[in-house]
């Protein structure tokens, strides 16, 4: 843990994370350890066993209710679940809005690779609430939540300066790719405009 930059990832698969630790990365930020997706037991040994061994600053985009160990309460999250068909849509992205449609969107691969052949594989994709051992897609902004979330973070500055909670589950926001993308370059200039 002495390098000037580094990263350790944990089931990294959103696109952002990705974005981020290069960014992180091609700036050549010095004293930054960016945790994507960790567990927060092993953040929590970093913070309090090896703090000396540490970066300057942590970047953290798992979920900051579980960081804390839910000491303030849970926040709510959206997950998913995938039902996958061999099958041709026809194109990309197919958003369903209707109430009618079990699920939210399907997405036929093959378009992203370039590849066309004639059948491909299609992902079903459809909510599903939350709960412990699942993946947190999305935030769920009520006010109720909001204001947990604004809690944990007053205590997140207070008492752990060094981390810096972000992306679509560790700021508990759900942004676009767009944002995620702007919201990424600017805290890795920040990030390196600070050493």
């Amino acid at each position: 843990l002495n390098q000037p930059m580094q990263y350790i990832a944990y089931n990294m698969f959103y696109n952002e994370h990705l974005l981020f630790v290069v960014l992180l990365k091609n700036a050549q930020a010095i004293g930054v350890l960016v945790l994507v997706l960790y567990k927060a037991p092993i953040v929590q040994y970093y913070i309090v066993l090896e703090k000396k061994h540490m970066a300057d600053k942590i970047i953290y985009t798992g979920a900051i209710d579980e960081f804390y160990d839910y000491c303030f309460g849970k926040l709510e999250y959206r997950s998913l679940i995938w039902d996958e068909k061999i099958t041709n849509q026809g194109c990309a992205i197919v958003n369903y809005t209707d109430n009618s449609t079990p699920y939210t969107r399907a997405i036929e691969h093959k378009w992203f690779l370039g590849e066309n052949p004639d059948v491909t594989l299609v992902s079903y994709e459809k909510a599903s609430n939350w709960r412990k051992g699942k993946v947190r897609y999305y935030p769920i902004p009520t006010k109720d939540n909001l204001t947990l979330y604004q809690q944990y973070k007053a205590f997140a500055t207070t008492y752990n300066p060094e981390i810096v909670f972000c992306g679509r589950i560790g700021s508990y926001q759900y942004n676009n790719m767009d944002k995620t993308i702007m919201l990424a370059r600017q805290l890795a200039n920040e990030l390196c405009e600070d050493k």
